[in-house]
């Protein structure tokens, strides 16, 4: 069993990595044999995956491993099973796997915020392929140190920014001098520095909120993500609290779409909360309570969405019956009834991040380039009811 200390200050992968091939050398795994499964290790070693999997690619890379699509990692035969005679002789050692670095704020990847940005990270490893690794790296202040630290750590090839509002966190990735592309990020639009896969939520969430009007809601409300003022960066500030871009366009559809009914919104109606549906919950059982509720609530976030049905639930109404709901983002996977929603193709996404990587690195002086991926309305069950 490999042994790895938490206190070393070498990376866990480089702990697994060198765990490996010591065992690899000593013979407890045989030439011409499987290792086990990544899943194995990671459960063994109590790891991610991806710390493995980062490990094992990087042993291939020097000639231990050959890994076999459908069948598994597999000991070379020309690696001699003996302490000290080191990797392949008859075989050159491949170049090491590509390597990703995903840069965010710790809280983007917090479970109970939604799965959201675990889904884009998916999407990106799946277009890169099982043979390159896909790595977080979490923002630590000062930035400008944090910013060495990645300029200094040469197995990294490539970065991906996603969720990035702090205009001095970019500031700092502009000195790391490596391909990067940005998602979902905030940057100036006068004077732009990487690469931006992005999405606008206005038109889809105006074309939701307008169905709504057709069921014959006129009594509109919205559960607005965000954050109490004093947190990141680049935010619209109302009412005590920080906006975010994109929530802040969600809302633009909301507003354009009451406004092309004659309705004028009742700010009392514009809900401000944190992205989770533990805050959510309780900001929709904190309303029941006091009996003045909307008919209806779209929610700039599914994970809001969720919150907000499973209070209605517990309060003995029923969802479209009693409250119509409608989310954005498409992940409601599991959501009773089936939740009305915005998607957000975050496989687009993951494709068009890839692609832009890609070509920045055939050709770094190439112009900027920004996409913008559509949004779609998806009406479900949660909404399908009209209002008399």
């Amino acid at each position: 069993m490999i042994a790895l200390e938490k206190n070393n200050p070498q990376p866990l992968y480089a702990q697994v990595k060198e765990g490996l091939r010591k065992e690899v050398l000593d013979g407890v795994y045989p030439s011409n044999q499987p290792i086990p499964e990544e899943r194995v290790l990671a459960a063994q070693l109590h790891l991610s995956r991806t710390t493995v999997r980062r490990a094992i690619l990087e042993l291939t890379g020097e000639g231990f491993f050959d890994r076999i699509r459908g069948r598994g990692t597999f000991v070379r035969r020309s690696v001699i099973a003996a302490q000290g005679h080191g990797a392949a002789s008859d075989h050159p050692a491949q170049a090491r796997p590509f390597t990703l670095a995903v840069i965010s704020n710790s809280d983007r990847f917090k479970p109970e915020d939604g799965l959201f940005y675990y889904r884009i990270l998916h999407a990106i490893q799946n277009q890169l392929g099982q043979d390159a690794c896909v790595v977080l790296r979490r923002l630590t202040a000062p930035f400008e140190a944090w910013a060495q630290e990645m300029r200094n750590d040469r197995s990294i090839d490539a970065f991906v920014g996603i969720g990035i509002v702090d205009p001095d966190v970019l500031r700092a990735m502009r000195t790391i001098d490596r391909p990067t592309v940005l998602v979902d990020c905030v940057q100036d639009p006068v004077s732009p520095v990487f690469d931006e896969v992005t999405h606008d939520g206005e038109d889809a969430a105006c074309e939701a909120v307008s169905s709504l009007l057709d069921l014959g809601h006129r009594d509109v409300g919205i559960m607005i993500h965000g954050a109490p003022t004093g947190s990141s960066a680049d935010m619209s500030t109302a009412d005590g609290w920080k906006i975010t871009l994109y929530a802040r366009q969600r809302r633009r559809g909301f507003d354009r779409a009451m406004a092309a009914v004659g309705v004028d919104p009742d700010p009392a109606r514009k809900y401000p909360v944190l992205p989770s549906s533990s805050t959510a919950y309780a900001r929709m059982r904190a309303l029941l309570r006091t009996g003045d509720v909307p008919t209806a609530v779209i929610c700039t976030t599914d994970e809001i969405a969720i919150g907000v049905i499973q209070a209605v639930k517990d309060h003995g109404w029923r969802v479209p019956e009693h409250l119509s709901v409608i989310g954005f983002g498409d992940a409601g996977y599991f959501c009773t009834p089936p939740l009305s929603t915005v998607r957000i193709p975050v496989d687009e996404i993951g494709a068009a991040t890839v692609t832009v990587l890609r070509e920045r690195a055939k050709d770094p002086s190439a112009p900027l380039r920004k996409i913008l991926v559509p949004t779609r309305w998806v009406p479900r069950a949660t909404c399908d009811i009209p209002r008399t």
